[in-house]
């Protein structure tokens, strides 16, 4: 931490518990049976070691409160050496405690692997809260699986598998029903649900194949339509379904079925790879030289896209994302072509479904929805941003979905000029104050600041702070998590007094942990120390991400607009003047406010 950052930060010093599920599935290759030795603070013990306190009925805050509460009063809130590893003992502790209640281990050397090195070490038992063992059964699995000289190149990837395909798995929100349209679900060919539907399909590819008609050609010629529906009308197919004979989505939808049956397309698309076949393939083609790069903005790119095996593991989590391996092949071999065109198609061709259906009635090896169709037909936000995503994963460049008011777009990160960087992309709808993203950390649902909870996505300052954390350090970044999770362990009125004192270490540890400064901007006690706070986040130097000017509008938000008006007149008056220099904060904003004095 720098000087001039303490300074600039010293002013300022003045239940839920989600079970661990007793199946504890390991990402998509089953789990192993590993041996029976533990491993905590350095000292080999057996799984009864590990204090049943750790679970017990008081629930997981209250034991984590019980923990830290007495080297906070010892310490005056400061996340000191002691208190970092006090918080690491607890959560090991909490880890095999689950383990061993579940009858479930870890080889002994792992366990010592894990804990000699204090990157892997905070990543297994401090990635997430509460502490999640499926993060420790997956490395076990990796490490043994992958072996020694893969996991000395590429630790920080396998550390962010590790964690990305835990049991509550960021990758897909397997363990919410409700996930966003469009993006779980592969919705690129729609099946007949009923009898009469199949029969009705089954009936146009009859047609088709004894009339050698095309789907294009049906779905554009109107006396085709009239041949085919009297086709129908002799095979009794139903009058509704008959109707839909005509140039319409639902028709086309029909043909791409028919499509299916004339073997003219792949009833499905390619499953994707396990994690030990992906993590090889994200591998091989890092290692390799490619024959040529795409020029862009008049230079070849460079390879690989970023540097993986000196990647922090929290900014490769995104390649926990399989892409079909045929199709992520054909993404790297077009990526390579010196003579093909459009080598890195990062978006497009936008078209409305109407608009893209005559070109997805075409014959293909591919899926729908497969990469190589999907940049020919194009479509709406939703599937080409998803496309984007995938060429990302495909070249190991690390990429996550992201959503605006209507519209779906992405988050990459990227190495430039030696720091670390995320970037919001296609984003026709707004800037990171409006832009929503896949939260790799999955962090508490319905009690984080700024994320749509829906389906658990973190404002774009989450993923943009992530980055420019990083160039400060990796723990550093990861005490401030551990922070913010012991600030949510205290009590009310404590999160008053040393709990404040907590979170203003944690922002001249790492300010780029947007839920420390909301934390803290809502325990400010009035406007003027408001005001306090957002001087302290405008006095940073600026970025061309966008992080600090989100992170100033909403800190504002918090502490200034969402807070009572002051009692007195000038002071008002000096606080709407200085609400107008704030980036984000509008006049109505600004309006409501000065409301509530008259009120």
């Amino acid at each position: 931490m720098n000087q001039k950052r303490r300074g600039q930060y010293a002013y300022l010093v003045c239940s839920w518990f989600s079970k661990i599920s007793n199946a504890l599935p390991v990402l998509r290759t089953g789990f192993i049976s590993l041996a029976t030795a533990t491993f905590v603070s350095g000292q080999a013990v057996t799984p009864e070691t590990a204090t049943e306190s750790a679970t017990a009925p008081k629930g997981i805050n209250e034991s984590l409160y019980a923990t830290m509460e007495p080297l906070l009063q010892n310490n005056d809130g400061q996340l000191t050496p002691e208190l970092r590893t006090a918080y690491l003992d607890w959560a090991a502790n909490i880890v095999l405690t689950q383990l061993r209640q579940n009858n479930q281990t870890v080889p002994a050397d792992c366990l010592a692997e894990v804990w000699a090195d204090s990157d892997l070490r905070t990543a297994v038992y401090c990635a997430v809260f509460p502490p999640d063992p499926s993060i420790l059964q997956n490395y076990a699995q990796l490490r043994a699986e992958l072996g020694k000289a893969f996991l000395e190149k590429y630790r920080s990837l396998v550390i962010a598998f590790a964690v990305a395909n835990r049991i509550s798995r960021a990758e897909t929100n397997e363990d919410l029903e409700v996930a966003p349209a469009g993006l779980s679900k592969d919705s690129a060919l729609k099946p007949a649900k009923t009898a009469k539907e199949k029969s009705f399909i089954s009936g146009i590819a009859d047609f088709m194949k004894t009339n050698k008609v095309s789907a294009l050609d049906l779905y554009q010629d109107e006396t085709l339509q009239e041949q085919l529906a009297a086709f129908l009308t002799d095979r009794n197919a139903a009058p509704s379904l008959i109707a839909e004979i005509k140039q319409s989505v639902p028709f086309g939808e029909k043909l791409k079925n028919a499509m299916v049956l004339l073997g003219q397309r792949p009833a499905a698309r390619e499953s994707p790879p396990d994690t030990i076949t992906w993590l090889r393939y994200l591998a091989s083609i890092y290692e390799a030289t490619p024959s040529s790069t795409p020029v862009l903005k008049g230079e070849p790119m460079s390879w690989p896209l970023i540097p993986i095996a000196q990647a922090p593991w929290p900014l490769l989590m995104p390649l926990a994302h399989p892409v079909p391996l045929g199709e992520a092949t054909y993404i790297w071999e077009r990526f390579q072509d010196a003579n093909g065109p459009d080598r890195f198609h990062t978006y497009g061709p936008y078209r409305s479904p109407a608009k893209a259906m005559p070109y997805e009635l075409q014959p293909s090896s591919w899926f729908w929805s497969a990469w190589p169709d999907q940049i020919l037909h194009g479509g709406e936000c939703i599937p080409i941003s998803k496309a984007t995503v995938e060429l990302y994963c495909s070249l190991g460049k690390p990429a996550g979905y992201a959503g605006q008011p209507g519209h779906a777009n992405l988050i990459s990160y990227e190495f430039v000029h030696g720091s670390w960087r995320a970037q919001i992309e296609q984003a026709f709808a707004g800037g990171p104050d409006v832009t929503y993203a896949k939260w790799y950390f999955f962090d508490r649902p319905g009690e984080n600041l700024r994320f749509r909870h829906l389906y658990n996505w973190a404002g774009a300052e989450y993923p943009l702070g992530l980055a420019l954390g990083m160039n400060d350090s990796l723990q550093s970044y990861m005490d401030t998590r551990m922070v913010a999770d012991i600030f949510n362990a205290l009590p009310p009125e404590e999160q008053r007094t040393i709990g404040t004192k907590l979170l203003q270490h944690g922002l001249e540890t790492n300010p780029f942990n947007p839920d420390i400064w909301y934390r803290l901007a809502q325990l400010m006690p009035d406007a003027v120390r408001g005001m306090g706070l957002v001087r302290t986040a405008m006095n940073e130097p600026p970025d061309d991400t966008g992080y600090w000017k989100t992170v100033e509008e909403f800190v504002t938000r918090y502490s200034i607009l969402d807070q009572n008006a002051p009692q007195k007149e000038p002071e008002l008056t000096q606080i709407c003047a200085f609400l107008k220099t704030v980036p984000g904060i509008k006049l109505e904003d600004i309006d409501s406010y000065s409301a509530k004095f008259s009120q």
